[in-house]
């Protein structure tokens, strides 16, 4: 912005202006970003309100919304969005996804964050999840009942489950997607006691006469129809993760506005996370509260409004369990009894992990590569299905697959306990991903992945904390 003529004077003048101009230019800037990043906020808000406000239409309302409306509106939305929003907005559809066509939604996705990234992506993000599939490929060439549909989006959740998790260099809007997975945590848990409640109770849910999950099977709304629906476990899990996210956005340094709102939220999740009556959210609510409490011993203001959370939050329990003692039994009962409602039977986890376990010993071929995991129940013969996901991913892959998908399921961990600034409680979100999945499945349902993503941003929230705002 400086420009040198002959003489003195011309020289000066032409000085003093370039120096004004380039100081505008630097003052503008500010202004622009600001605007450019409020007109981004405004277009995500928008695509967060129509998408829920179609699934209230639709599930709530009960009006009929063909599928491929769902996927034209996200693929607007993953167009026009840029990257880190993109990936905000996508965070939301993870819990979502239960009541979407995720087939379609994530392989769009997919293609568009590739696109998106314009080739700045490491080898190990289409190598890993490559090798899975082709091995799952292998597995299931003798299996009959396979569907393409099934295999294409079991492929798609894995392709973006290691887009994320191996692509740890790369800077996301991780608060936002935080925020944004526990927004539609929060609105799939509420849509789905609202629907439930039309033929139950509160009371049936907590005395364990019914457990909240699947709409189909409770209140008999045709199972072929496309609802938010889950069972009672996955519920759980949706609503631990989503803890533990809100619990990391109040350590880490956000708008007084996000705080204020994540505190209800986080009350929303325990509350309807309690009426599902699982053991492992009442173990993992105590070990998340209890390891975050413990990694910010230092008495700050957010520790001390998460302790009078907890304390007015465990002050209502204590009420509220006064005036419904059943709910206590209810929870003994699933701890000690093999019977813990009307027409279900004992889990008998234990007995199905040694009965997994001594059905991958039989074969050699079984217990190094595995028997696949969409055909396991085929191949097993087993009725019940394997509640370990950890396992599970060995039945599915055996020793070979077992080594290199851990391995890189927990390089972003390896990543940040090198750096020297380490915060341990950013790890809370994926505790409480690693803790609940040794109760569920992993892999398949294919959806249970995705909070994995979710365990990682909150890592990597330790790695730029001191940036963010």
């Amino acid at each position: 912005h400086t420009y040198y003529v002959k003489g003195k004077s011309g020289f000066e003048n032409n000085k003093v202006m370039g120096h004004a101009s380039m100081m505008k230019d630097i003052q503008s800037q500010p202004k622009s970003q600001a605007q450019h990043k409020r007109k981004n906020w405004i277009v995500l808000f928008l695509s967060c309100f129509a998408l829920l406000g179609l699934l209230v239409v639709r599930d709530l309302l009960d009006y009929s919304i063909h599928k491929f409306v769902f996927v034209a509106l996200c693929t607007f939305v993953f167009i026009i969005l840029p990257l880190e929003d993109m990936v905000a907005f996508l965070c939301m559809l993870f819990p979502l996804s239960c009541g979407l066509p995720g087939t379609y939604i994530y392989l769009i996705a997919y293609v568009i964050l590739v696109i998106k990234r314009r080739g700045k992506l490491n080898a190990w993000q289409f190598i890993v999840p490559i090798a899975i599939i082709l091995q799952e490929i292998f597995l299931c060439f003798w299996y009959p009942e396979l569907e393409i549909a099934n295999l294409v989006h079991y492929g798609s959740c894995l392709l973006i489950l290691f887009f994320f998790v191996l692509d740890y260099p790369y800077k996301y809007e991780y608060k936002k997607a935080l925020f944004l997975f526990s927004i539609g945590t929060c609105f799939m848990l509420i849509v789905i006691l609202l629907v439930t409640l039309r033929d139950f109770t509160i009371e049936n849910f907590l005395t364990g006469y019914a457990r909240l999950g699947y709409v189909g099977e409770i209140t008999g709304i045709d199972k072929e129809a496309m609802r938010l629906s889950n069972n009672s476990n996955n519920l759980a899990y949706y609503a631990l993760v989503s803890i533990a996210s809100l619990l990391v956005l109040l350590k880490a340094k956000m708008n007084i506005l996000w705080k204020i709102i994540s505190l209800p939220m986080i009350a929303i999740c325990a509350l309807i996370g309690i009426m599902t009556v699982s053991r492992a959210f009442a173990l993992g609510l105590a070990i998340i509260i209890g390891y975050y409490i413990i990694s910010n011993l230092k008495v700050k203001k957010e520790n001390l409004l998460v302790l009078m959370v907890v304390f007015i939050g465990l002050i209502g329990a204590y009420y509220f369990l006064q005036q419904h003692p059943e709910v206590i039994k209810s929870f003994t009962k699933r701890f000690t009894s093999t019977k813990v409602a009307k027409n279900t039977i004992d889990d008998a986890r234990v007995e199905i992990i040694k009965d997994y376990w001594l059905f991958m010993n039989e074969k050699m071929f079984r217990f190094t590569f595995g028997i696949g995991t969409m055909p396991t129940e085929y191949m097993t013969g087993f009725i019940k299905a394997l509640h370990n996901g950890t396992e599970q991913i060995f039945v599915s892959y055996g020793v070979v697959g077992f080594v290199y998908i851990i391995c890189s399921l927990f390089t972003p961990v390896l990543v940040q306990l090198r750096r020297r600034s380490l915060s341990f409680c950013f790890f809370t979100p994926l505790i409480a991903v690693v803790f609940f999945v040794q109760t569920i499945q992993f892999l398949n349902p294919f959806e249970l992945m995705m909070p994995y993503i979710i365990g990682v941003f909150a890592l990597q929230l330790n790695q730029f904390k001191a940036k963010t705002k």
